[in-house]
Order: C-alpha cells, then structure tokens, then sequence
C-alpha cells in the first residue's frame, strides 16, 4: 500500500508538476506544525484557569502572559486555518487535473488504438473506465492526501506528547505504531476487495448497458422483469462486496476505537504516575484524544484508498493494453498522387482474406471486388456473412490477412490518406447533442472549412433540406434526444453529414434501410449523378439500378463457396 500511494502521488507530480506538490506537502506540514503548537499551548491555557499571572510553555524557558498566551493561540489556529484552506484548494486542483489527464490520456489512447483491438471492447467496459473507475481513482487520490495529512499531523501530535513527557510520549508512539501496522495488514485485504468491486462493476453496467439498448424489443415482448431480475442480480453482487468492505473496515474501526480508549486511560494513569502537573495532565487527555482520532481517521483512509487504487490499476493496465495495439503506422505520400485515368478503378480488392483466430473459420476469403469510379456497388448477404468485415477492409480500418488492396491501381499502403477520401454511414444512427450544424460538421476532414452554402448542398443531395428549413432555426435548429426527427430523417441527416466531406467513395451500411422505396429512390437518383463511387450493403438490393454486385455467405462470394 505505501508503494502504491507513492505511486499515486508520482502521478500527480508527473501531472501538475513537482513543484505544486511540493507546495501542497509544505502546507500539510504547516498545519501539522500548527496543530501540534496549538497543543502545546494548551497548557498555558489551563494553567490560567488556576489565576496564574505568568504562564509557562512545555519543553521552552518561556514565560507568557494571560493575554500574550491567548493572542499566541488566536494567531495559531489563524495560521492553521489560512494554511488548511489553501491546502485544501491546492489538493482538489491537483486532484481534478490528474483525473482529467489521466481520462484524456485513456481516450487518446483508445483512439489512436487499431481497430482490430477497439473492435472487442464492449461500450459499458469503456464508459465505466472513462466515468466510474475514474470516480474511484479520484477517490482513491484524495486518501493519498488524507494519508500524508494524517501522518503529518500524528507525528506532530507524537511529538507534543514526547515533550509533556517521554515515558507517556513513547508509550504513544508504541501504539501509533501498532496502528499503523494494523492498517498496512488489513489494507491488503480492502485491495482484493477492491478488485474484486472493479470486476463485479464492469458486470453491472455490461447488464445495464444491455437493457437500456434493448428498450424496444423488452417493450415489444413485455420482457421487463427478465431484465430486471439480471439488472438486479449484478447489482446484488456489487452490493455484497460494497458490504463485505463496510463490514470489515467498520470491524476495524470499532475495535481500534475500544483499543484507542483504553489506551487513552493508560496514558493519563501513566502521566499521572510520572508526576504531571494537572494542567499537563489535561493537556495530555487532549492529546491522547487526538492520537485516537488521527489514528482512526488514518486507518479508515488507508482503507478506501487500498480498496479504490485498485481501479488506477485497472486504468493503468487497460490504457498500457490499449497502446500495445496502435494503428499500423503508415507512410504518408509527399507528393499529390498524379492524375488518374477515368478508367482505373477507384478501389480493387483481390483474393481478400481476414481471419481474427488462427483456428477458426475465415471472416472472409477468396474476395475480389472492383469500385469503378463514379459508378454503384452493391453488397449483400445474410447476417454473419463477412459484410461488417469487408466494410472494415473498405473503410480502411483493418489490412487483410493476405491478399491486395489497390487505391487508383497502387497497392493501399496510407491508410490515413485513404479514409479522408471517404463518407461512411452506418445503420446505426450517430448524431451527437446539438445543432444540425453541429452534427453536419463534426466529421468533416481535417483542415476543411466547409459553408453553409456547402452544408445546405449535402442536405439537399441527401433528401433532406426540406425537412431541415422546417425546423426552427434550419441549420442552426437543436435536436434534443433526436425528437424532432423521424429514423428516416435521421439517416438522411447523416448521409448529409458524410456528403459535407465531399467523399469519392460514400459507403451505405444499411443506412436506407428506415426509408420507403420511393424516398430511397429518390435519395439514389441524387448520390448516383457520377460525381462519386457508392458502396452500398444491403439486404433488399437496389434493383434496376446496375453496377456491380456482390453476394456473400459465410464469407465467401457465392459462387465460390465450398
């Protein structure tokens, strides 16, 4: 556990600099000093109530009066305050900005990750890493900092012990450190514990990730209480661990709470043995007091920080497995391609094969597909056909096992170049919480400033704008939660969306597939003007309308399935 909350706060200097640390640890020892003064003047203090004209401070040949003893304490606990609030800002700055880097860092990560490995993680697994373990790593941070203002005020808190009197002082550090034993021990077991709530979390929100995209079809087959029951299920074993560590840090406490009292008693005996005056021996009950306080209060941080360190760990691991599968690195052309001619193909796939295992069947095999320029291509097949995994070669997210992938008749080696040349729509509706511009633009590439004269041609091009004139504020209308559209609508909108990138190649995965034929007619009739190639995967065809086809079943092209 102290090699993890070194860790920790290795993290936040490598975040915020070592110098913002630095300054957060001086005023934690500012008010550990503080503390620790406040308590040695509590003497003083006491030794007023008796109508002692001079005051005496322990452990100095210092004498004070009434009023300079309570102006020395006034000034204390100002200092103490001042001191404890700007810590208190300084750590939830350095706190907020590490969690913030960390989290930015994991996304980049996971963008820059190729696809093959993207392609496997669930949505829930990366929204709880990027939203609930964060939680806990904030958490997690902030016991870092209660740990070093715990320790630092114990040992001032010691100290002032020792100088009432050694014998009684060393009794209390003895116990201080059985304490801290105690803690080192059981922090052990909150980590497993730890563990084990990042695991059973992971399967809460798969469960509920799960439920909420099945809305329609739990509706549809008045499924609700199937799905509550599973929901509630893995919240019932996220709730047993929940319990399991309450129940074991509370057991601790309580028992180093009894420990603490009577070791509270012992010391006052022993002070008392030793000779201590009354105001001393006052002195020390308070101080003993604070010792079990800061006692508990250090056990119970190293407890939620062994149990929440375990999702930086998590985080830590899951970004290191996400840069260990980058994107291919691929050259970029220094030069504009050179013109080509009308009749090389705009894409050609040969003999395309893509496996994910080694022992298990092909994803697709034996392909051959030619893109003509400006022309239609039309993909079919049933369902687990390999139509997802020839649109991952398409698009450029995935090279193929073996077989070649031509771009213009050169072999495709710039996969980066290549998807910058494309508009890709899927089935699945993307629009982000905004304005219609807001959701035309988002994709556009990189460097391109496109016009509203730009965005109102794409809408149109895509059977759109009328819809998108009728709304209140046209490009500039809101969508909240997609209402205001129709799924058609919605589908032309992001047709639109990839037309603002002015593709060569639009790729359709089912993305007519809310719309009736005759606006599906419609719609074709304007993507297929010859100023781009279209890709479209489909299960009804798009009949009358020529091109080249291609009709796959388990991964195969038909006519060559064995």
């Amino acid at each position: 556990m102290i090699g993890q909350a070194r860790a920790s706060l290795a993290l936040m200097a490598g975040t915020v600099g070592r110098r913002r640390v630095a300054a957060l640890v001086v005023l934690q020892l500012v008010v550990a000093v503080m503390e620790g003064l406040g308590l040695v003047l509590l003497v003083p203090v006491i030794q007023a109530l008796d109508g002692s004209a001079r005051l005496g401070v322990p452990g100095l040949s210092l004498d004070l009066s009434l009023a300079q003893a309570f102006l020395l304490v006034i000034g204390v606990v100002c200092v103490r305050a001042l001191a404890q609030w700007w810590a208190m800002v300084l750590a939830v700055d350095i706190r907020l900005a590490t969690v913030d880097a960390l989290r930015l860092q994991l996304i980049d990560d996971l963008y820059r990750a190729d696809w093959s490995f993207l392609a496997t993680q669930r949505r829930s697994h990366l929204v709880s890493s990027l939203t609930t373990e964060m939680e806990r790593v904030h958490s997690a941070l902030a016991m870092v900092f209660r740990l070093l203002v715990g320790t630092l005020v114990l040992i001032a808190t010691m100290a002032v012990a020792v100088l009432l009197s050694p014998l009684v002082g060393g009794l209390a550090v003895v116990g201080v450190v059985i304490v801290a034993v105690v803690a080192v021990r059981s922090g052990r077991g909150a980590t497993r514990l730890g563990r084990t709530m990042t695991e059973r979390m992971a399967g809460f929100g798969a469960a509920l990730s799960d439920s909420l995209a099945s809305l329609r079809v739990m509706r549809a087959h008045d499924a609700s209480a199937a799905w509550s029951d599973l929901v509630g299920g893995e919240a019932a074993r996220v709730r047993e661990v929940r319990r399991s560590f309450v129940t074991r840090s509370g057991a601790i406490s309580a028992a180093t709470g009894v420990a603490g009292v009577l070791a509270v008693l012992l010391l006052i005996l022993a002070g008392r043995q030793a000779g201590l005056s009354l105001a001393e021996l006052a002195a020390l009950a308070v101080i003993a007091s604070r010792l079990l306080a800061s006692a508990q209060g250090l056990l119970g941080s190293a407890q939620t920080f062994a149990n929440d360190v375990a999702s930086l760990d998590r985080l830590r691991a899951f970004a290191a497995e996400a840069r260990s599968h980058p994107e291919p690195a691929t050259p970029t052309a220094a030069d504009a391609p050179a013109p080509v001619g009308a009749d090389v193909p705009l894409l050609c796939l040969r003999d395309v094969f893509v496996s994910y295992a080694e022992d298990a069947a092909p994803a697709i095999a034996g392909v051959d597909l030619v893109v003509p320029r400006g022309g239609l291509v039309v993909v079919t097949g049933p369902s687990g056909a390999g139509k997802s995994t020839l649109l991952d070669v398409v698009l450029g997210l995935l090279r193929p096992d073996s077989g070649e992938v031509c771009v213009d008749g050169v072999p495709l080696e710039d996969l980066v170049s290549w998807r910058r040349r494309i508009g890709y729509v899927p089935q699945q509706t993307v629009l982000v919480p905004g304005t219609v511009w807001q959701n035309l633009a988002w994709s556009v590439a990189p460097g391109a400033e496109p016009t509203e004269a730009d965005a109102w041609a794409a809408l149109e091009a895509a059977a759109v704008d009328e819809v998108v004139r009728a709304l209140p504020g046209g490009l500039q209308a809101p969508l909240h939660e997609l209402t205001e559209l129709s799924g058609g609508e919605q589908q032309r909108l992001s047709i639109a969306r990839a037309l603002l990138r002015d593709p060569e190649l639009l790729v359709l995965d089912e993305a007519t597939s809310a719309l009736d034929p005759a606006t599906e007619e419609r719609l074709l009739d304007r993507l297929l003007d010859g100023s781009r190639a279209v890709l479209m995967v489909t299960h009804r065809g798009a009949p009358g309308r020529g091109g080249v086809g291609l009709h796959l079943e388990a991964g195969r092209p038909a006519s060559e399935r064995v």
